[in-house]
């Protein structure tokens, strides 16, 4: 039975061809924008429903009366790590307005050793399961989301906000003045 031949010429042309198709998909693929998406939230606002950072259950209907900026993250994740400072420096100032972090499927510890090696002392609850994150339609992070002093969702914001923590002040300050 005669062997195969190997074309040293049929190998070069198959991998500039799955070089090729490599550029191709990487020059065509969505391209990271450094803008926040900033969008109304439209639809009802679910009961949301979290654990503090010890496991006991905590409940966001206990913040009616303020406006609350709900910033969901991940210690895995770049874009979050770098916007959480940004939040707290901003957050120490402000009357009216409470920056909670909830943190999406790190194990407790992990969320706790990174937000101690950060610094931060935002009040910061668990959604282990990422329920809450399903249940809001958001599959991206950092995913924030403004919620006026009723206890109803404003506004929802997808991708890291800047030094100024804007979007996020100038539509929570708004809220804060009605």
């Amino acid at each position: 039975m005669p062997r195969p031949s190997h074309h040293p010429d049929r190998w070069r042309c198959i991998h500039l061809l799955g070089l090729a198709l490599i550029v191709m998909v990487c020059w065509t693929a969505p391209k990271a924008s450094a803008a926040v998406e900033v969008r109304p939230w439209s639809g009802d606002t679910p009961v949301l429903r979290f654990d503090a950072a010890d496991g006991a259950p905590f409940d966001l209907r206990s913040l009616r009366g303020k406006v609350v900026v709900l910033n969901f993250w991940a210690a895995w994740c770049a874009p979050c790590r770098e916007e959480i400072p940004h939040l707290q420096a901003w957050a120490a100032g402000q009357r009216g307005v409470q920056v909670v972090l909830v943190n999406i499927g790190d194990k407790p510890q992990v969320m706790r050793d990174w937000l101690q090696r950060a610094g931060v002392t935002l009040t910061s609850l668990r959604d282990p399961e990422s329920r809450a994150l399903a249940e809001l339609g958001l599959r991206q992070l950092p995913a924030t989301l403004i919620i006026d002093t009723e206890g109803r969702i404003r506004w929802k914001m997808i991708g890291k906000v800047d030094e100024q923590a804007e979007p996020v002040r100038s539509k929570a300050l708004a809220l804060v003045k009605q």
